[in-house]
C-alpha cells in the first residue's frame, strides 16, 4: 500500500453485526422519545438526528458486510507482519480491542520533541499496537527496494498459523510473536520470522538442495523512538533486511546485512540462534557464488550452535559435493542424518550423493525418508523415479512422478522427467500435454525442445521434429544428443546436410566428438558417471584419435573401479600424444592404486624426461616415493622422496603442498630442523594451513619450544575448529605452561564436538585433579568409565582423584579395579601400595609394592618407596637393601 493512498477500513463481521444489532437496539428509544407529551422542538432535533445517524450506521454496515474481498498483494517479495498477542499459550490468548480502544485516537507513530529538545513518546500498550508500529517501521524499511510489499496480518499464535496467514495473503516472510509486559519507555517483545516457501537458489545443474531457515525466534527486542528513527531493535531490522536481500537475490546486500546481525549489541559476543542463523544464510550465498573457503567457515562457525548445526552439516556436504569431494560430502551428510534424523534435506542430498557412486538401495531408502518428511521436495520424486527406472519399473516411476507435480505443479524437471518415460511409454499424447506445460513455464531450456523432438519423430512428424531439434541446439550449440537426433532425422527425410539450419551446419560435422567431450565433462563433474562414460565412449568412437577424451574416458572408469579398461585409454591417449603430462599423472596415480608403486614412479620419471622443469611432476614422484618408504620401511625410496621434494620445491618455491610433504618426509628421516624450516615456508606460503601449525608446533613442543608451541597450536585451533586432536595438543601445551584453566576451557571446548571420548574425558579428569576441582574430576572419570567400562587406565585416574581428595577408601577400591583389568599396570599397583601405606595397611602395601617391582623392575623410585615402608615396620636390613638398590639403579641410569 502505498503511502498517502486511500484504503477501505476493514473490520471483522462479528465487528460489524455487533454495531448493527446495537443501532437496531436504539431505534424504539429514539421512536419512544418523539411519543412523549412536552417534548421541546429541540430534543425532537436531537432524536432525529439520532435516527439520521442510526440509519447512516445500518448503511455502512451493509455496505461494509458487502465489500469485494482485497486483492492479494503481489512484489517479487512479500513481507508480512502480524498483529502482536500477549505473552500467553499459543492459542488461548489472541489480542483484542475494547470499546475505549476503537474509540479513542488512533495514534500517529512518529516522535514528539519537547523543549529542551529531548523526545518525549507516550507509549501505548497492548499486542495490537506492537504489530502496528513494526508494521510501520517495515514500511519505512523497504520503501528504498523496488518490488518489496507489505501486508499487515491477524495475530498468530504459533508456527503453522503463521505460514497458513502467510500462505493465504500471498507473503513469502511473516513476522509475528507477543509481546510483554512493558518496561519503562519500552516497548517489549519477543519477534519471530517464519518463512512461507524456500528462499534458496536452485543450484545450476544440480538436484542437490541447500537448507535454509523456516522459523527463527529472535531475542527479546526493546523499541522506543528517537529522533525519527526506531531503536533498540537494530539486530531484527538488520536480520529482516538481510533476508529480504536474500530473497531478493541481492547477495552481497544481503551479505552486508546478515554480517551486521553478529555485531549488533543485542548479540553480546554469543553465538546466538539469530547469528546462527544468518551466518547460515551467509555461507548459503557464499555456495552459490562459489566463495568455498568463505562459505565452510560460516558453515563451520556455527557447528556447536544445536538451532542449525545440522543444517550447517547438510550445506557443507553439499559444497564438498559441488567441489568433487565426494567422500567429505558423503561423510558430512552422514553425520547429518545422524544428528537430525528428521531433517528432510538431510536425507535428500545423501540420497543424491548415494546414487551418482551406484548405491541405488540406500539411495532408494533416502529418497523415501526425504518424502515422508517433506512431501513437497519434488527433486526427492525425481530421484526415486529415476531409481525406478534403472529397475525397470515404469509404472511406479510414473505415479511417482506424478505424485511429484501434484505438490509442485511448477517444477519444469518433473514434467521433462514425465514426457521422457511417457514418451519410452508411448504415450506421446500425455507427453506432448507435460512438454506443452514445460515450454509455458520455462520457454528457453534445450532439454524440453530435445524432448520435443524426440516425441515428434515418433509421432511421425519430421517438419516438426526439425524445428524442435533445431531450437534446442540453439539454445546450447553443444548439445551431442540434439545432433545424433537431428542426423537420424534428417536421414530419415533423405535431405542433405546443406538443409541444416545454420547453427547445425557449422558444427555438425566437425564439433560432434567435442560436443560428447563436453557434456560428458559435464556429467563427470556432476558424479553422473554411466552418463559421462557413455559421452566419452561417443566422443572416442566418433573421433578415434581424440586424446583428451581417452583421458577422460580413463578417469571414469578409474573412479567405477574399471581400472585395467581404464588402464587401456591412458596407454591409447599417450600413444596419440606423448608429451601430455596429466595422461602420465593419471597414469601413474592409477597404477599407485593398483599397487604397482615402483612402475607409477617409472611413468614420473619418464614424465620428468619430458618436462624437467614441471615442478606438479617432481610432488607427484615424492609422494609414490614416500608410499613407497612407509611400505618397505626402506630408507633408499625416503631419500628419493626427499630429493623429489627439494626438486619441487625449487622449481616452484610457492608450491606449499610440496613444501608440507617435504617437511612430513624431513621428520621420517629424523631432519628435524630440514622439517621445521619446510614447515615455515609451508606456513609463509599459506597461513591458513592449520595442519602445517600443528605439525609445527608438535615439533617445538618436542623441543622444549613451549611457548613458541602454544602460539602455534592456539592459531592451529582457530583454522581447525572442532578439530580434537589438536584442542587435546593444546591442553597438553597448555599444562605445560602451567596454564590449567586455559587447557581445561581447551578440553570442554573439545568436549562439544566429541563428548563421548574416553582419552579426553580422562585428560580432563586430570587437569582438574590439577586444578584440586576434586568433584569435577571424579565426574569426568566416572564418564569414561560409564562409556567405555574396562579401560584400566580410567580407573586408575580415577584413584589418583580419590587418593588426591584425601578419600582412601574410594582410591583403594578404583586402583583395584584398574589392577584387576590389567594386572600388569605397574603405575596402578604402586599408587594402591601408597595408599595402603597411608591408610595403615603396611604389610599388603609391601606386598602390592614388590607386584610392581617384578613388572618394573628398572624403576629406582619403587625401591625407594619400598626402603620407607619397610622402614615403618621396623624391618631395617631390608629397608637397608631396598636403598641400595635405588641407589645402584639411579647410578647406573647417569
Amino acid at each position: 500500500m502505498q503511502s498517502g493512498s486511500f484504503a477501505i477500513p476493514r473490520f471483522s463481521r462479528s465487528t460489524l453485526l455487533t454495531s448493527a444489532a446495537i443501532a437496531l437496539l436504539l431505534i424504539p428509544l429514539a421512536l419512544y422519545v418523539e411519543t412523549l407529551p412536552n417534548v421541546s422542538p429541540v430534543v425532537s432535533w436531537i432524536f432525529f438526528l439520532f435516527r439520521v445517524v442510526i440509519a447512516l450506521v445500518l448503511l455502512a454496515v451493509w455496505a461494509l458486510l458487502n465489500v469485494a474481498p482485497r486483492k492479494s498483494i503481489t512484489g517479487h517479495v512479500v513481507v508480512g507482519v502480524a498483529r502482536f498477542g500477549d505473552d500467553s499459550p499459543a492459542g488461548v490468548q489472541a489480542p483484542r480491542r475494547t470499546l475505549l480502544q476503537w474509540l479513542r485516537p488512533r495514534p500517529v507513530w512518529e516522535p514528539v520533541i519537547n523543549e529542551e529538545g529531548e523526545t518525549v513518546l507516550p507509549l501505548p500498550d497492548g499486542g495490537i499496537e506492537v504489530g502496528e508500529m513494526l508494521a510501520h517501521a517495515t514500511r519505512k524499511l523497504i520503501a528504498p527496494i523496488p518490488n518489496v510489499a507489505l501486508v499487515t496480518l491477524p495475530y498468530v499464535a504459533d508456527e503453522r498459523q503463521a505460514i497458513l496467514a502467510g500462505d493465504a495473503a500471498n507473503a513469502d516472510i511473516v513476522l509475528w510473536g507477543v509481546s510483554e509486559p512493558q518496561a519503562g519507555d519500552d516497548l517489549v517483545f519477543a519477534p519471530q520470522i517464519t518463512l512461507t516457501k524456500r528462499l534458496e537458489t536452485p543450484i545450476p545443474q544440480s538436484d542437490l538442495r541447500l537448507c535454509g531457515l523456516e522459523t527463527i525466534a529472535l531475542p527479546v527486542q526493546r523499541m522506543r523512538v528517537w529522533q525519527a528513527r526506531y531503536v533498540g531493535t537494530q539486530q531484527l531490522w538488520s536480520f529482516l533486511q538481510g533476508l529480504i536481500f536474500y530473497a531478493y537475490a541481492a547477495d552481497e546486500e544481503a551479505l552486508n546485512e546478515l554480517a551486521a546481525v553478529r555485531v549488533t549489541p543485542e548479540t553480546n559476543g554469543h553465538v546466538s540462534p539469530a547469528i546462527a542463523a544468518a551466518q547460515l544464510l551467509c555461507g548459503n550465498l557464499h555456495v552459490i557464488n562459489e566463495r568455498w573457503d568463505a562459505a565452510i567457515a560460516a558453515y563451520r562457525s556455527i557447528a556447536d550452535e544445536p538451532t542449525f548445526s545440522a543444517q550447517a552439516l547438510v550445506n557443507l556436504g553439499v559444497l564438498y559435493a559441488l567441489r568433487g569431494e565426494t567422500v567429505a560430502a558423503l561423510d558430512q551428510l552422514t553425520q547429518a542424518v545422524e544428528q537430525a534424523p528428521l531433517l528432510a534435506l538431510a536425507h535428500h542430498n545423501l540420497a543424491v550423493l548415494q546414487q551418482r557412486v551406484d548405491r541405488q538401495a540406500e539411495a532408494e531408502k533416502h529418497f523415501d525418508r526425504a518424502i515422508a518428511l517433506d512431501p513437497s521436495l519434488s527433486e526427492s520424486y525425481r530421484g526415486l523415479a529415476a531409481i525406478l527406472r534403472s529397475q525397470a519399473n515404469e509404472a511406479s516411476a510414473q505415479r511417482i512422478l506424478e505424485q511429484a507435480l501434484v505438490m509442485q505443479p511448477n517444477d519444469v524437471s518433473a514434467r521433462r522427467d514425465l514426457a521422457a518415460l511417457l514418451i519410452d511409454s508411448g504415450d506421446l499424447g500425455g507427453a506432448q500435454h507435460q512438454l506443452e506445460q514445460a515450454l509455458a513455464l520455462d520457454p528457453q531450456h534445450a532439454a524440453t525442445y530435445y524432448l520435443l523432438g524426440l516425441l515428434h519423430e515418433q509421432s511421425g512428424d519430421t517438419t516438426g521434429a526439425l524445428e524442435a531439434l533445431e531450437q534446442a541446439i540453439a539454445i546450447q550449440p553443444n548439445y551431442a544428443d540434439a545432433y545424433a537426433a537431428l542426423g537420424r532425422v534428417y536421414k530419415q527425410t533423405g535431405e542433405s546436410r546443406e538443409a541444416l539450419s545454420p547453427i547445425a551446419r557449422s558444427t555438425v560435422v566437425t564439433a560432434d566428438a567435442r560436443a560428447h567431450m563436453d557434456l560428458g565433462l559435464a556429467y563427470f563433474q556432476q558424479f553422473r558417471d554411466s552418463e559421462a562414460e557413455h559421452e566419452f565412449r561417443a566422443a572416442v568412437e566418433k573421433e578415434p584419435l581424440y586424446g583428451p577424451a581417452h583421458v577422460q574416458l580413463g578417469k571414469v572408469l578409474r573412479r567405477n573401479g574399471k581400472t585395467a579398461e581404464a588402464l587401456e585409454e591412458l596407454k591409447t591417449a599417450l600413444q596419440i600424444d606423448a608429451h601430455e603430462l596429466p595422461t602420465y599423472h593419471e597414469l601413474a596415480e592409477l597404477r599407485a592404486e593398483q599397487g604397482e608403486l615402483e612402475r607409477a614412479a617409472q611413468t614420473l620419471e619418464q614424465a620428468l624426461r619430458i618436462a624437467p622443469t614441471d615442478a606438479r611432476t617432481a610432488y607427484l614422484l615424492g609422494n609414490i616415493r614416500a608410499t613407497q618408504a612407509r611400505e618397505s620401511s626402506s630408507r633408499g625410496p625416503l631419500e628419493q622422496a626427499i630429493a623429489a621434494y627439494h626438486r619441487a620445491t625449487a622449481l616452484d618455491p610457492s608450491f606449499a603442498a610440496a613444501h608440507y610433504n617435504l617437511a612430513i618426509a624431513a621428520l621420517t628421516d629424523g631432519d628435524v630442523m630440514t622439517a621445521v624450516d619446510a614447515l615455515r615456508q609451508t606456513i609463509s606460503l599459506n597461513p591458513e594451513d592449520g595442519e602445517a601449525h600443528r605439525l609445527l608446533a608438535t615439533i617445538y613442543s618436542d623441543l622444549r619450544r613451549t611457548r613458541e608451541a602454544l602460539q602455534l597450536m592456539s592459531r592451529a585451533a582457530e583454522l581447525l575448529p572442532g578439530h580434537v586432536p589438536t584442542l587435546m595438543q593444546l591442553s597438553q601445551i597448555q599444562r605445560q605452561e602451567n596454564q590449567i584453566d586455559d587447557a581445561i576451557a581447551t578440553l570442554r571446548l573439545a568436549q562439544k564436538a566429541e563428548p563421548q571420548n574416553v582419552r579426553l574425558l580422562r585428560d580432563l579428569g586430570g587437569l582438574y585433579v590439577a586444578a584440586r576441582q576434586f568433584d569435577r574430576a571424579i565426574s569426568a572419570f566416572n564418564r569414561a568409565k560409564d562409556v567405555a567400562p574396562d579401560q584400566s587406565e580410567t580407573y586408575f585416574g580415577l584413584g589418583v582423584a580419590y587418593k588426591t581428595a584425601g578419600r582412601q577408601r574410594e582410591a583403594i577400591e578404583a586402583f583395584e579395579a584398574a589392577i584387576k583389568r590389567d594386572r600388569k599396570n605397574a603405575h596402578a599397583l604402586t599408587q594402591l601400595a601408597e595408599t595402603l601405606f597411608s591408610a595403615g595397611q603396611a604389610s599388603r602395601a609391601v606386598t602390592i609394592l614388590q607386584q610392581a617391582i617384578g613388572i618394573n623392575r628398572s624403576d629406582p623410585q619403587l625401591y625407594y618407596a619400598l626402603g620407607q615402608m619397610y622402614g615403618a615396620l621396623g624391618e631395617a636390613d631390608r629397608a637397608n637393601e631396598a636403598y641400595r638398590m635405588y641407589a645402584e639403579i639411579r647410578a647406573a641410569k647417569h
